[in-house]
């Protein structure tokens, strides 16, 4: 065998990755439905979801699959979204700024119900136009910083 794939084949389910995480033994399958939102923002869900859902398939061995199938369910919740203003221009655009990003995380294992992780995290990125950085740039890496800081309460620690 090569390397390659004796080290695939040793990883099983333990979660290799260039950065790798402890993964609770003897779990494979996980879910993570989309998130809530319970700001009045549309759609921000959708991206935070997908960007956890990129980190998971990056960073662990886990086997996405639908919520019936799982052993562990990765539950999230927008709870707030704000967007401090720092600097305007004299046509009150923004020209300086920030997104604040809170979220409420719960890990469950599926067969009991039971919550192994609950944590609420928050993310805040700065923008300034100037340098070609605007607030969806900023959500956006928000919402990467949140998904990575997300995946690490999988570790096994709990």
């Amino acid at each position: 065998l090569s390397m390659v794939a004796l080290a695939a084949l040793c990883a099983g389910c333990s979660g290799y990755s260039a950065e790798p995480l402890q993964l609770r033994e003897g779990v494979c399958n996980l879910a993570v439905p989309v998130f809530d939102n319970t700001t009045f923002w549309h759609d921000f869900e959708f991206e935070l979801t997908d960007a956890v859902v990129q980190e998971v398939r990056a960073r662990t061995n886990y086997r996405l699959v639908k919520t019936d199938q799982a052993e562990l369910i990765l539950r999230g919740r927008i709870i707030d979204f704000t967007r401090p203003v720092l600097a305007k221009d004299e046509r009150d655009v923004v020209t300086e700024g920030s997104v604040l990003v809170t979220v409420e995380i719960t890990v469950e294992e599926r067969a009991t119900g039971k919550a192994l992780v609950k944590k609420t995290l928050k993310e805040n990125e700065a923008f300034v136009l100037t340098r070609g950085e605007s607030e969806v740039s900023a959500r956006a890496e928000a919402f990467e910083d949140l998904a990575e800081n997300i995946v690490n309460l999988l570790e096994k620690d709990w």
